[in-house]
């Protein structure tokens, strides 16, 4: 089998100097046009493309390569270890000669990506463009039987400025149930998205077109939850050692006239059926209708050919995909976002037994009553040598010969009748009648004035290159103990202050969404700084002493509660004031204050005192204001400074 990874397309010339010149190129052109993921016969590249933003957006890397990712909080990107794990993380960096990354996520990215290059790496928020400062991934990626992508392919960008206006994606923590029967038509039933920036072209011609940067988008059904064993043992009747389940999908050819399209997984193709290539890796495999919200259960690592006259990514080739559930508390673990919250009571912001982590609001479960639910699982993730049989559905086909087979039932069926073990083939000779079939990375090239094939694809007939590691079960072992560093709810023993990771120096980077709940006041005694402040609890308080100081990144939510300002809350969002209490004799800074039913009390209650709003203040018609009249004219005062914010470097800042 000859596998290749759907991943980092390299440039014919690295770095910016590459894309300038791809984009003058392409510009005059001289090159042709170029879209990604592969759609069938009777739909054009042009017919797939994708539009806005919608949370998937492209990786480039300046030395040259680029793939797709997901964005999961506004500081995180998953994608595939395989386009980063050819260096270490601290290799990864704007400084000291390392090597800058970028997420861009507009539907078409090269506008951002050309102005991040342009203006030194930095992240322009206008351009959905987004600098990275972090990369972590897989170890089990480096073990060299993966090949950097076989198993344990998944990895984890921190963005240096959190994706304001980017929407995120939800991730399935829970293997799919096995589905009750496999359809003709529908196979497993599970109907799923694909997007990515790579190669495209046709069914026919597979892959033939190179990358422009631009996304696109098709259907296919999930074919398979099974290994590359179960492949390799069901077309080869020899398997290679490669036991990790992987979801799989199939090109189907509408038709059926396609000599390389044999029906892999059994079903038939849909309306919008399409196939990832180079440039799609670590790009998303989104469930779509099986529950009222769309999401992400697997990460793209590469797709397999069966034939050596099959031109790569067309019909009759597959897709593989890592899936979450086995990853799932690594992903946790190495994601740099945290919730926090804090618990019932009194207590300063600097004491870090006052706060505890919450639940993700993207992690999701599927529960008892196959709901999905925000959840986390009650057991470690299996990873790449767990134990996870007992989890496979789908069946294989090879349709000339009316031969399927059941991973999950270990049922042999030959034109839809099973029939018993032994009493057919299930190695179909006709299938590796051109001598080997191939699996390779999507390490697609971006070429200037000519098309390539992807990265060169090694013939894995002999088992040894791909030798299995030493397994063990770990699914049925307990979660410890929640901890800041582990990602699961319920950890104590930190506080709540932004810090950016500097992976030279081993230092952990983490970035905080704080909501204030529970009943009970925090007293703000420190300057800190997160990526969002909420308080929500009509019982909770925030108090900012005037040696303290409160920065929010993304914006302020003030939905409930009392918030005593005596020394400043900043933010370059907005500050939004719905109910609650708004008090002191401190000042609050951001481009729009709105009261909409709240109460703004200078100085506080029964004491007089001036509270300063620097920027634009909206006071609606169900707003309060409460002014304390004092002897001798003195009383209460709502200054009101008009204040321009403007963008510099991707941060706001303001002029008074």
């Amino acid at each position: 089998m000859h596998i290749r990874k759907n991943g980092a397309g390299l440039l014919a010339r690295a770095g910016r100097t590459a894309l300038l010149a791809s984009v003058a190129v392409a510009a005059l052109g001289i090159a042709p046009a170029a879209q990604a993921v592969v759609p069938a016969d009777d739909k054009t590249p042009q017919d797939i493309l994708d539009s806005g933003v919608n949370g998937v957006g492209i990786m480039y890397r300046d030395d040259g390569f680029v793939l797709t990712g997901t964005l999961i909080n506004p500081r995180t990107v998953i994608f595939a270890a395989h386009c980063v794990n050819d260096y270490t993380s601290a290799d990864y960096s704007t400084v000291n000669g390392g090597i800058p990354v970028a997420f861009a996520f507009q539907a078409d990215a090269r506008p951002g990506l050309v102005n991040w290059i342009s203006n030194n790496y930095r992240t322009n928020t206008a351009l959905s463009v987004y600098n990275v400062n972090n990369i972590a991934y897989h170890p089990d990626s480096l073990d060299p039987p993966a090949r950097s992508f076989l198993y344990g392919d998944v990895a984890m960008a921190t963005l240096d400025t959190p994706a304001v206006d980017v929407p995120t994606w939800t991730l399935l923590f829970s293997a799919l149930p096995a589905p009750s029967s496999i359809s003709e038509t529908s196979g497993t039933g599970y109907h799923v998205t694909i997007n990515g920036y790579g190669r495209s072209g046709s069914g026919t011609t597979g892959n033939n077109y190179g990358i422009d940067f631009r996304r696109k988008t098709a259907e296919n059904f999930l074919g398979l939850l099974g290994s590359l064993d179960d492949v390799d043992s069901f077309l080869f009747g020899e398997a290679g050692g490669y036991t990790q389940n992987l979801y799989h999908t199939d090109f189907d050819d509408p038709t059926r006239e396609n000599p390389f399209d044999f029906n892999l997984f059994k079903d038939d193709a849909l309306a919008n059926e399409g196939a990832t290539a180079g440039g799609d890796s670590g790009g998303p495999l989104i469930l779509d209708q099986a529950f009222d919200e769309k999401t992400v259960i697997g990460v793209l690592s590469g797709g397999s050919r069966y034939f050596l006259e099959q031109p790569e990514s067309s019909y009759g080739g597959s897709s593989f995909y890592q899936p979450l559930y086995l990853f799932w508390d690594w992903i946790a673990e190495n994601n740099p976002y945290r919730y926090a919250t804090a618990k019932a009571g009194d207590g300063k912001w600097s004491d870090a037994s006052h706060w505890i982590t919450a639940l993700d609001p993207n992690y999701r479960i599927i529960d008892s009553t196959g709901q999905l639910v925000n959840g986390v699982p009650t057991t470690p993730g299996a990873g790449a040598f767990g134990e996870d049989n007992t989890q496979k559905f789908g069946q294989l086909c090879y349709q000339p010969d009316g031969i399927c087979y059941d991973v999950g039932t270990g049922t042999l069926y030959v034109d839809g009748v099973p029939v018993e073990e032994g009493s057919s083939s299930a190695t179909p000779a006709a299938a590796t009648a051109s001598g080997t079939s191939s699996v390779s990375n999507y390490k697609g090239k971006v070429e200037i004035a000519e098309r390539k094939p992807n990265a060169e694809a090694a013939t894995l007939a002999d088992g040894a290159i791909r030798t299995a590691q030493a397994e063990g079960d770990v699914t049925a072992a307990a979660l410890p103990a929640a901890t800041l560093a582990n990602g699961l709810p319920g950890a104590t023993g930190f506080v709540p202050d932004n810090i950016d990771p500097v992976a030279s120096a081993g230092v952990v980077g983490r970035y905080y969404d704080v909501t204030l709940s529970a009943a009970g006041k925090t007293t703000l005694d420190i300057d800190a700084t997160v990526d969002r402040f909420t308080i929500s609890g009509t019982g909770s308080t925030l108090d900012v002493t005037a040696g303290g100081s409160l920065t929010s990144l993304m914006d302020i939510s003030h939905l409930a509660g009392v918030v005593n300002v005596d020394g400043s809350v900043t933010t370059p969002g907005d500050y939004f004031l719905m109910t609650g209490l708004l008090s002191g004799k401190g000042s609050v800074r951001a481009p729009y204050f709105t009261n909409v039913l709240g109460t703004i009390a200078p100085g506080g209650i029964g004491t007089i005192g001036t509270l300063t709003v620097e920027g634009n203040a909206l006071l609606t018609s169900g707003s309060t204001l409460h002014i304390d009249l004092g002897a001798n004219g003195v009383s209460d005062v709502l200054a009101v400074k008009a204040t321009r914010f403007v963008e510099d470097d991707g941060e706001s800042e303001g002029e008074t």
